[in-house]
């Protein structure tokens, strides 16, 4: 502000000498003087070296003082010894005396004494910065108590403002935080506490609050500077969350459909716990289980414990969910009692939400409850499927495209499938949660579509990192049952893969778990679109038997025409597979099954002569095809025959003629 020596001969002005250029100062440089008073306004000035008797100094601060009613008082720092006269007549006047000798011990006597005193000065006031960084850790992360899973998209807005940074989060696959280049102290704050926790030393409770926050949004690293010179890798602890024990997996449970298993483990831990945030949350995952098992009376007498309950411990997250699960069951309109029904028209959810701080609702409730994370995923999604849709018309016409962003979708699919079942959300009826599983599912499989075509024009391996696979198999398959009505779900698949089909590394996984936990639910609509989505996925013989038994099992308690039409779809899609004996002793079984439903007139009034036709036509062609010989009573047959219409007759005799049946 006085000058500088080198800059002397261009400017003779600009260095202060005389006392006279004291006084002309801020006439000869308005600007200066301006952005010198807005910092003493607005900002918490510190002087080092500077007297009090300095006239610019007076002049600014009893301008400042005149003009505003509140301006923030500056710190003057001395070496001389407290002085309580001085003190009290300086503060009087506005500025606080920072006497170094009182406030900073064990100083040398030697000349490094002023310097060693000015860097334990500077270390204090960093620490009341952290001291303030920890208090809005403190007031921000209590917000997210209660919730096991917080997107990174969210995460990422509730870091960037208790640092003052701005973070950008990798969505291509490494659950990386990345600063800019540019290093400074704001940004290193963020970055040394996981320097601590990878040194393993000991870590501030405000410290463990943060990586516990980041934990949550499965965040595993941080980089500074897009090139990664400085970036840290993580152990996510996040495997708490995704792992709720040792002994149990929740999250392969829930893509499994294993809902009765994830019940009983509720059950034997609400036995056992006595943490009362435990065991309200252990109580909300069991409702969100018998919603997903359809027990909705059940479900709304626990969701109501868990309400009142939630409300008096101040676990407002937990008791926001409930409210929104409840409001959801009303709308099912499942209730038979009359009191249950009267309980849903008297529920009001605009009032009950009110009951919880504003302070809350403004923060996770509105991402989350209000479902503004959802829509914003919803469109980002919709962006990436229209790339898909561009990338594979181009491959289909023979040219290449750049298009890599398979680990971005991954990411923000699993992303939104972990914020719904790790925060017991039962919100997968609504139409917005459908529409976004299914655009999901679209663009996962024009996404596989896409790898497929390129690994076959390149002739190069795409690279997904191998414990990302088999997730992202699962996860493919898990949206796909859930998001479809079968026969769109038929008409997509068949009109995306063409030729191909699609593969599943872990496809012993879905057999012998996953399709059996999805029978044991007796949903229909989700065992059908699982059959149909294996029907477009490349089975061994093996595979295809087990899928057939699953089939026949679903068959014999049916009574509707769909399940014919869905196994018609399996047999078609799979014809070039039946090569087996083992597996031409199937189709004969159906066929046999078929024909004693028939003549024990066991069809619904639903069934469709189209579809039966279909289904036989289909069974008979894959057995005539592979030359096997029937071992079906003929006697049998005849009282079929004679059921059938005349126009179908002489084709099935013929049929059977060519199967070994002599008539």
């Amino acid at each position: 502000m006085h000058g500088c020596i080198t800059n002397i001969f261009n400017d003779e002005n600009a260095i202060v000498m005389k006392y006279s250029d004291y006084l002309n100062y801020f006439k000869n440089f308005p600007l200066i003087d301006i952005y010198v008073k807005s910092i003493f306004s607005t900002k918490r000035v510190i002087f080092l070296g500077y007297s009090l008797s300095d006239k610019n100094v007076q002049e600014i601060m009893q301008y400042v003082k005149q003009r505003t009613t509140h301006h923030i008082y500056p710190y003057f720092v001395t070496f001389g010894k407290y002085n309580k006269a001085e003190f009290e007549n300086y503060k009087k006047q506005g500025v606080f005396i920072v006497y170094l000798e009182e406030l900073i011990a064990d100083l040398p006597e030697d000349n490094s004494r002023y310097f060693q005193a000015y860097i334990k000065l500077f270390e204090k006031i960093g620490s009341f910065s952290d001291n303030k960084i920890e208090n809005k850790i403190y007031k921000l992360l209590n917000y997210y108590n209660g919730i096991n899973f917080i997107s990174p998209n969210i995460a990422i807005k509730v870091i960037n403002n208790i640092f003052d940074i701005n973070l950008s989060y990798g969505l291509y696959g490494d659950k990386c935080l990345y600063l800019d280049d540019s290093l400074n102290n704001k940004d290193t704050r963020l970055f040394k506490i996981f320097v601590k926790r990878i040194n393993k030393d000991k870590l501030k409770n405000y410290e463990i609050k943060l990586l516990d926050f980041l934990d949550r949004s499965n965040i595993s690293c941080i980089s500074i500077g897009i090139h990664n010179f400085s970036k840290i890798n993580l152990t996510s602890a996040f495997n708490k969350y995704l792992n709720t024990n040792s002994s149990f997996d929740y999250f392969n449970a829930i893509l499994n459909f294993d809902y009765k298993a994830i019940l009983e483990y509720c059950n034997k831990n609400l036995q056992l716990t006595l943490n009362i945030e435990d065991n309200i949350r252990y109580k909300l995952q069991k409702a969100f289980m018998l919603y997903k098992l359809e027990d909705y009376e059940n479900a709304f007498i626990l969701l109501s414990e868990i309400k009142q309950l939630s409300f008096k411990h101040k676990l407002y997250f937990f008791n926001g969910v409930s409210k929104i699960a409840i409001k959801n069951l009303c709308q099912l309109n499942y209730h038979k009692t009359y009191e249950k029904k009267e309980q849903c028209k008297s529920f009001d959810i605009e009032n009950e939400l009110k009951n919880i701080p504003s302070k809350y609702l403004d923060t996770a409730f509105k991402e989350l409850l209000n479902f503004e994370y959802f829509y914003k995923e919803y469109f980002a999604i919709q962006k990436l499927v229209d790339k898909n849709i561009k990338t594979k018309s181009m491959f289909d016409m023979g040219g290449s495209s750049g298009n890599n962003n398979h680990i971005e979708l991954y990411n923000r699919v699993l992303n939104i499938f972990l914020t719904i079942n790790f925060n017991y959300l039962p919100i997968e009826n609504f139409n917005e949660i459908r529409n976004i599983y299914f655009k999901s599912f679209q663009a996962l499989v024009l996404n596989y579509s896409i790898i497929e075509l390129s690994e076959k024009q390149t002739k190069n391996k795409f690279y997904i990192p191998a414990q990302k696979l088999d997730s992202f198999n699962a996860l493919i398959f898990h949206i796909g049952v859930k998001s479809f009505e079968y026969k769109e779900l038929n008409l997509f698949l068949t009109d995306t893969l063409k030729i191909k089909k699609l593969l599943f590394l872990d496809i012993r996984q879905i057999l012998n778990y996953t399709l059996i936990n999805v029978l044991k639910l007796e949903d229909e609509y989700l065992f059908f679109n699982a059959v149909v989505i294996l029907s477009h996925t490349n089975l061994n013989m093996y595979s295809i038997y087990k899928v057939l038994k699953q089939v026949i099992s679903k068959l014999r308690t049916s009574h509707g025409f769909t399940i014919y039409e869905i196994i018609n779809i399996f047999i078609v899609n799979q014809n070039n597979n039946f090569m087996s004996k083992p597996l031409l002793i199937m189709i004969e079984m159906l066929l046999e099954i078929f024909i004693d439903k028939f003549i024990c007139r066991n069809f619904s009034i639903a069934d469709k002569e189209s579809i039966r036709s279909s289904f036989f036509s289909s069974l008979l062609n894959t057995l005539i095809n592979y030359k096997h010989t029937i071992s079906i009573k003929k006697e049998k047959i005849n009282i079929f025959l004679d059921y059938v219409k005349d126009e179908s007759k002489e084709n099935y005799k013929n049929g059977f003629e060519r199967l070994g049946i002599v008539f």
